[in-house]
């Protein structure tokens, strides 16, 4: 039985190191938030809306999430907060100018429900402006 173990072990401590190695290289190690974007892509995108924006770095975004209840006739599409408070749905950011926009980001459906209500199920889209 120990021959046996030790065989397991020399053949398998490889795959194990490289699996490890593997799974820490597709985290973020430049601190990269995928439900960000920011200033700086802001600023490099030459967009005119907030909305164009979105559509440019971070489409899913914008897209409908479906039927998400059974009994609870909710927003099936995101609503937008401009500087926490409630403007609307997706389509108002296109009244956003992105030459205004310092950060925009993406909150998914459990937490937009925590932070804001049930009835942002579908989540929260926050457009911070640089003039807070």
């Amino acid at each position: 039985m120990p021959r046996t173990r030790r065989f397991l072990v020399l053949c398998f401590a490889p795959l194990i190191t490289l699996s490890a190695i593997a799974c820490a290289s597709v985290n973020h190690s430049d601190g990269a938030d995928r439900n960000v974007i920011t200033a700086d892509q802001i600023a490099a995108a030459n967009a005119e809306t907030a909305y164009d924006l979105i559509a440019k770095y971070r489409a899913n975004f914008l897209h409908s999430r479906g039927p998400n209840s059974i009994l609870l006739k909710t927003a099936k599409e995101p609503t937008v907060y401009l500087d926490n408070v409630e403007f609307g749905l997706i389509s108002s950011l296109r009244s956003i100018q992105a030459s205004n926009i310092h950060e925009i980001r993406f909150i998914e459906g459990w937490d937009a429900m925590t932070k804001y209500g049930s009835d942002h199920v579908a989540g929260v889209i926050q457009i911070y402006t640089r003039y807070q």
